[in-house]
């Protein structure tokens, strides 16, 4: 674990694995977010700089030999730390990180102590609640009012990929107790009918992040006249929903984008789901292309079904034993 602490005249990290505890000194606070925040607009604007992505390893890995060892990584960012996504850095031997590491994101080691020792809780009685291929070109009183929000200058365009996407985690995941909400059905209320019963939740729809007012910042399903509800989920109505979700997928635009919270971290449609209760959430730091969103979600889908196989059948040999 690598928990990080932005501060000058020099940043520190807390590194942390099961045999020692070390703080390692950084660079000042001023240089790290020169940076990141250089390296954040080549990316942002889908460029690529490996030189970049080189010194940002330099910087915040210096010091801490063990990182370029261990497979498993667990972040603990600071300030604009939040928005760097670590898979880009480029290790000493030219690598991508996201290559030969598995990188997850914490918001304090208490956070992370807390969680996994906290006793199990009941298991979700249904495998998955996934919605996709929402009909925007179809919804003119939903694309006016998301203009009106400031969501969108312009109409909301359709996002073809994200039905196959959501067929993909039912094929991938599924079974017989999950509910799809695709087409027309995938509406505000039909979500949040009985989120709390499903253990995993894919999201493949619009999401906006609001910087100034992150607690207005959306995700956009479709309108439901008959119950009232707008089809706008804003972040301020997520942490009401009570979810009881191991894994919280938002396919969407901006997800993990936010304002910097201090030392709370980022207030954004990630964070809003944590705190209605999902053990981990899987989010974006830009805007996503509908079709290589698609690709990169079937792979995902892949491997965690995979993993769920494997879980499955060391739990009954477990139960076997026993």
């Amino acid at each position: 674990m690598l928990e990080y602490v932005l501060a000058e005249p020099q940043s520190y990290c807390l590194a942390i694995t099961k045999d020692f505890a070390r703080i390692v000194p950084l660079a000042s606070r001023e240089e790290i977010n020169k940076l990141v925040s250089s390296y954040l607009t080549i990316l942002k604007t889908k460029g690529t700089s490996k030189q970049e992505g080189a010194r940002l390893y330099a910087v915040l890995m210096k010091g801490i030999p063990e990182a370029s060892t261990k497979v498993r990584l667990i972040v603990v960012p600071d300030g604009p730390l939040h928005l760097l996504p670590f898979e880009a850095l480029v290790d000493t031997v030219g690598h991508y990180m996201v290559s030969s590491r598995t990188i997850t994101y914490a918001p304090s080691a208490t956070a992370l102590y807390l969680m996994n020792s906290i006793p199990p809780r009941e298991k979700a009685q249904r495998a998955l609640l996934g919605v996709g291929g929402v009909p925007y070109d179809q919804t003119p009183q939903l694309n006016k009012l998301a203009t009106l929000r400031g969501y969108t200058s312009g109409a909301l365009t359709n996002l073809p990929a994200s039905k196959d996407e959501v067929l993909a985690a039912k094929a991938a995941i599924g079974n017989a107790s999950d509910t799809l909400l695709i087409g027309p059905g995938a509406t505000k209320s039909a979500f949040e009918h009985g989120v709390d019963q499903y253990t995993i939740i894919h999201l493949a729809v619009h999401g906006f992040a609001n910087v100034k007012h992150p607690d207005r910042a959306a995700l956009i399903l479709l309108s439901d006249q008959q119950s009232g509800d707008d089809g706008i989920l804003e972040a301020s109505e997520i942490v009401h929903l009570r979810t009881n979700a191991d894994l919280v997928v938002l396919s969407a635009c901006d997800t993990a984008v936010g304002s910097l919270q201090g030392e709370e971290g980022v207030a954004n449609l990630s964070l809003a789901f944590m705190l209605a209760g999902s053990k981990t959430v899987i989010s974006t730091l830009w805007s996503i292309d509908d079709t290589p969103a698609l690709y990169l979600m079937k792979r995902f889908l892949r491997s965690l079904s995979r993993e769920r196989s494997c879980r499955l059948r060391f739990d009954c040999r477990e139960t076997r034993h026993a």
